[in-house]
């Protein structure tokens, strides 16, 4: 009990402070303040719209739905929304402790790698960010999913199995970042809940003991049952998918403008960028550029090195299974959104890490507990491990900071980077809509000398150049926006607007008002 009064009294010393925050231009317009179905408040048209809307390049009901909770509740208090995330984030982290210490048998390893998970600075993005609702959401069904199966697993209860199931169509609900946990609930039986024998290859048949832990009977059967059980959730997965590359068709079409070859290397650098980042978490941005082609060598390097590391611990998984099952759940919960399939054009995200650095974690947590011996190192290495977490938790509580408001977020990413042409376009976006003219141009024009392709950014400046009366050079940048995309509907319209008013002046017709 002390242990998770800690846990939650620390993720709320780190983020308590959003209440005070508020909404940000990035996201929150279309999942809340310009969202006319969540601002309208529960009710049975909700309800349907919730699951036929592929709103913001997303199929999650479940998370309309929870905003639409939130509004109904808060309204534009954006701190009310926000401290919603962190209750759903403390009770998630509760809940990676108590799945691992129940199966994994261990306190402080289970304790380290919650804390860790709680306090981490890459994790803020998920938190502090209200449109991010669906990634606390998730996970926490997620977790619940994993500690519902784990009873299937132990004591072989049938409604146990169709509980874990039921959370874990309530988790694909929520984000489809979930699909990957059939191919987890596989790791799991390996470890810590020991379905699978020595050799990898069988296993056992149990029986419930007096005590309600499972015993061995003995009796060898094939891996397949294992699969096979797991088949609906797989389906239930493959359901999801399909939904998701329906909803993000536009995002897939502005990602499919980066070359296959450029993905391949971002995704296996990439990786190795995740896992610095949750070692030392520093730089941290909303949003991450892609940056000119590596070379191939480093690519190979990068690629060879996970496989080399995969191969290592795959040699001690007899021994020491949960650095195996830590990394592989690391690897594999990252993949869909390693880069491979692009939706959108970012080269990372921070809030991608939010689930796999659990397995990380475990890689990193277990496999320090396996090199100490009983004896002072053990609390030379707690010391470590709590200045750390120290150290994480700091950082972390200046990290919600950056996400107070629009303008410092983007400051923050510029600080970090500045060609961040992102960034640039969404802090004009904020001036322009704070009647801001000159900085709103100013940041306009830094972001088209970055990336002069961005039809956004073009479309945006020449409304900013029709609003300040410059047509002339406002159908410019909208000729630039409509050859960009040729989809791009309002660019259209609006540059037969412009081009109108220009016939109405050559005419010598007067200019309308």
């Amino acid at each position: 009990m002390l242990a998770l009064l800690l846990l939650a009294s620390t993720v709320v010393v780190v983020y308590l402070q959003v209440g005070h925050h508020s909404f940000i231009n990035f996201d929150d317009h279309g999942y809340i303040t310009q969202n006319e179905v969540v601002k309208s408040g529960l009710s049975w048209d909700g309800l349907a719209a919730a699951f036929y809307s592929f709103n913001c390049s997303n199929w999650h009901p479940l998370t309309w739905l929870a905003h639409t909770v939130d509004y109904t509740l808060w309204g534009d208090w954006a701190g009310g929304h926000l401290l919603g995330n962190v209750l759903l984030h403390l009770i998630t982290t509760l809940l990676v402790f108590v799945f691992f210490k129940r199966y994994g048998g261990t306190f402080w390893p289970s304790f380290w790698v919650a804390l860790v998970f709680g306090v981490h600075p890459a994790h803020v993005e998920s938190v502090a960010w209200v449109s991010e609702k669906k990634d606390v959401l998730c996970a926490l069904l997620v977790l619940a999913t994993l500690l519902i199966y784990g009873e299937y697993a132990r004591k072989r209860r049938r409604w146990a199995w169709w509980g874990a199931l039921g959370v874990f169509a309530l988790a694909l609900m929520a984000k489809p970042m979930a699909v990957t946990v059939p191919f987890l609930l596989l790791l799991l039986d390996f470890w810590p809940l020991r379905r699978v024998g020595r050799a990898g290859t069988s296993v056992e048949d149990s029986v419930e003991g007096v005590d309600g832990v499972s015993r061995a009977t003995g009796l060898g059967l094939r891996l397949w049952p294992l699969v096979w059980e797991k088949i609906p959730f797989f389906m239930l997965s493959g359901v999801s998918s399909f939904l998701t590359l329906i909803s993000q068709e536009g995002a897939l079409r502005h990602g499919s403008a980066i070359s296959l070859a450029d993905r391949i290397a971002n995704a296996a650098l990439s990786f190795w960028k995740y896992i610095f980042k949750m070692a030392a978490p520093v730089d941290l941005a909303f949003f991450y550029p892609y940056s000119d082609s590596p070379p191939l060598a480093l690519s190979l390097l990068a690629l060879a090195g996970l496989l080399a590391v995969t191969a290592f611990l795959f040699r001690l998984r007899q021994v020491q299974p949960a650095l195996l099952v830590g990394w592989l759940w690391f690897i594999g919960m990252l993949i869909p959104v390693i880069g491979l399939v692009q939706v959108g054009v970012q080269a990372m995200a921070d809030r991608y890490t939010y689930l796999p650095s659990i397995g990380l974690s475990v890689t990193v947590v277990w496999g320090v507990a396996a090199l100490i011996a009983p004896g002072r190192r053990v609390l030379i290495v707690a010391l470590a491990g709590g200045a750390l977490c120290l150290v994480y938790a700091v950082s972390a509580h200046r990290q919600v900071g950056y996400w107070k408001d629009s303008e410092t977020l983007y400051r923050r990413a510029l600080s970090v980077n500045a060609a961040n042409s992102e960034a640039w376009f969404n802090l004009a976006v904020y001036y322009h809509e704070s009647k801001s003219h000159d900085e709103a141009e100013s940041c306009y024009r830094r972001g088209l000398q970055i990336n002069p392709g961005d039809a956004n950014g073009n479309y945006n400046y020449g409304v900013l150049l029709i609003e300040t009366g410059r047509l002339d050079e406002s159908a410019a940048y909208l000729e630039t926006a409509c050859r960009l995309n040729s989809r791009y509907t309002k660019a259209k319209l609006l540059l037969l607007l412009v081009r109108a008013e220009q016939a109405k002046r050559g005419s010598g017709q007067p200019a309308s008002p």
